[in-house]
């Protein structure tokens, strides 16, 4: 029993270490958000595919107006991505 939980604790630490270390490296190369040409390139899609499913309101991922252009948050990013992942 005393092996499991330390090995459970190894686990949350691992990935909570790369889910800093993602975090970190998506800031410095996005910034505090990013634009839908950003987000299409991580998540390997069209930018078209992400404004059609803005537009039907179907995305998990919240959206910000900034006048015509849409941004999201970078931090909200890695977090839908190591949700989905796990």
């Amino acid at each position: 029993m005393k092996k499991y939980f330390l090995f459970s604790i190894l686990v949350i630490s691992i990935n909570l270490i790369s889910q800093n270390a993602i975090s970190e490296e998506f800031l410095d190369r996005y910034g505090l958000y990013m634009t839908v040409d950003d987000l299409a390139e991580v998540l390997k899609c069209r930018p078209q595919t992400l404004y059609n499913r803005l537009a039907k309101n179907d995305f998990e991922i919240p959206a910000y107006r900034n006048r015509k252009r849409y941004l999201f948050s970078t931090h909200e990013v890695v977090t839908h991505i190591n949700e989905n992942t796990h």
